[in-house]
């Protein structure tokens, strides 16, 4: 964001976090000129650049057995308290969708929307995750471990989307091509 004040100083850039369905909603509405989500599925009013693509995997404490197995598999998520992502979000509908791959029905012990509450609740011994691999650094708790998931492999793939009918503004066209250089 400093490069774009950088070379656009005279444009004001707002931030609003929010769940992709929220992002993707505001950049249809118009409220907002772009978004940053994941990948969204076929959505004719978007215009999807990706940027960058990383692996989904376990998140657990280092000190639980899992950590461990240098590749587990979806079963693991079986027999052990799984916390999820809240409905709504992006890493909620790719973990679903994997667990339909896996044949595996896992109920979430707990879903929050916050992915510093995911983080939390695995450092308290509440139960395990899943989560790509930009998403488990984020996290920031001491003790935790990722493990990249098989059987299946799922790689995200996240990107800027801007309404399909209008022409960036000149604006946001230097911050996509800002975000491409900075991935």
């Amino acid at each position: 964001m400093i490069q774009m004040r950088n070379v656009a100083p005279g444009i004001e850039l707002q931030i609003y976090d929010g769940l992709s369905d929220t992002v993707i909603s505001k950049v249809i509405d118009g409220e907002v000129d772009i978004g940053l989500v994941d990948r969204p599925m076929g959505n004719s009013a978007l215009t999807y650049h990706d940027l960058v693509h990383d692996q989904v995997g376990l998140v657990c404490r280092s000190d639980d057995p899992l950590a461990q197995i240098k590749r587990p598999d979806w079963t693991v998520f079986a027999t052990r308290p799984f916390i999820s992502m809240a409905v709504g979000s992006s890493v909620r509908n790719l973990i679903d969708a994997a667990f339909l791959q896996a044949h595996l029905s896992i109920k979430p012990l707990y879903e929050p929307a916050f992915l510093a509450t995911v983080g939390a609740l695995v450092a308290t011994h509440a139960g395990i995750t899943a989560l790509p691999k930009l998403a488990a650094q984020g996290l920031q708790q001491e003790g935790i471990i990722w493990r990249p998931l098989h059987n299946p492999t799922i790689i995200r793939s996240s990107g800027c989307i801007l309404r399909s009918d209008r022409e960036p503004q000149p604006a946001i066209a230097v911050l996509l091509d800002l975000l491409k250089k900075a991935v």
